[in-house]
């Protein structure tokens, strides 16, 4: 992507349920937090290029399939890591109806709007919410937002970067160049290598005072165990709260009532009071994609979700 000449240009905030964008103007683009990967990381390194090397790694064991690249900026004394898909990127683009010769810069939501306060709105259905310095997306029923998020007044940061678009053919010229630059590449990467392997040195230390200071168990299996019981209990809390979620949009008839909201380790049970054969059908009728276990008792239906 080129930069254009001086010129005020609007930012726009792009997410996959964005609206079509009507304009023929140029303009810079904020990618939601739908559209890459991030973490806060802390390395014995100083400088961003000492951490570009790191970052596949960094990302290794969470991504899906698929084609990344990375990007990196220091914050303070950490560093924000990004692993983003091009390809996508571009497609959802261009299907929003803009051109790729439109865009001026590309940028991601969590350096631009790390500042924000409280949850913003950014469509009917979602908002943006800073969590332990994390710029994430939320659906709009599970926290207040204090506004609508107004993209015109954000100052847009040095921190965009650029998305890359393949060329299915290549000239003979064009070979030559790149077989150039692959030697002088080679040679450029040959000495990261070594850079590397003196950071991966530094680093398996930190790994060891890390697991002393924080009584970690001796061995990765063991630790391994252990994160498995951490993530089961935050896929509980992840069904926990989509249920709750789904319960309170429920579209009740006028004499129903949510009498009880209670959770323990292994399952959610909602009461409803004022219910009928009617009432019940209408519930049941918007839960269908649910698994759970019911009961009508005297005008009480009681519903229990397995977590």
């Amino acid at each position: 992507m080129f930069s254009k000449f001086n010129k005020q240009i609007d930012a726009i905030f792009l997410d996959t349920e964005s609206s079509n964008f009507h304009t023929d103007a140029d303009v810079n683009i904020i990618l939601s937090p739908s559209l890459y990967w991030v973490k806060k990381v802390t390395l014995p390194v100083q400088k961003v290029k000492d951490v570009k090397p790191l970052l596949k790694s960094i990302f290794e064991d969470i991504l899906p399939d698929g084609v990344y690249s990375y990007s990196a900026y220091k914050h303070g004394s950490s560093f924000f890591v990004f692993a983003y898909e091009d390809k996508k990127i571009l497609k959802l683009i261009e299907s929003k109806g803009l051109k790729s010769s439109q865009i001026n810069h590309i940028y991601f939501a969590q350096s631009e709007l790390s500042n924000i306060n409280g949850a913003m709105k950014i469509n009917t259905t979602q908002s943006i919410y800073v969590k332990d310095d994390i710029v994430v997306l939320l659906p709009c029923c599970w926290i207040k937002e204090s506004g609508k998020l107004d993209i015109s007044t954000i100052k847009l940061s040095k921190h965009h970067i650029n998305i890359q678009q393949y060329t299915n053919f290549i000239d003979e010229k064009s070979l030559y160049k790149i077989i150039g630059l692959s030697l002088v590449f080679t040679l450029l990467l040959l000495t990261e290598y070594i850079l590397t392997l003196q950071n991966i040195d530094k680093i398996s230390a930190k790994k060891d005072n890390i697991f002393s200071s924080y009584s970690l168990k001796p061995t990765m299996i063991q630790n391994r165990s252990l994160l498995k019981k951490y993530e089961k209990i935050d896929a509980k809390q992840i069904n926990l709260r989509k249920y709750i979620a789904n319960i309170l949009s429920l579209n009740l008839l006028n004499n129903v009532k949510l009498k009880l909201l209670t959770s323990d380790e292994k399952k959610l049970t909602v009461i409803f009071s004022g219910i009928d054969d009617k009432a019940s059908t209408q519930i049941k009728k918007q839960l269908k994609n649910h698994k759970y276990t019911s009961k009508l008792k005297s005008n009480f239906l009681t519903l229990e979700f397995k977590l």
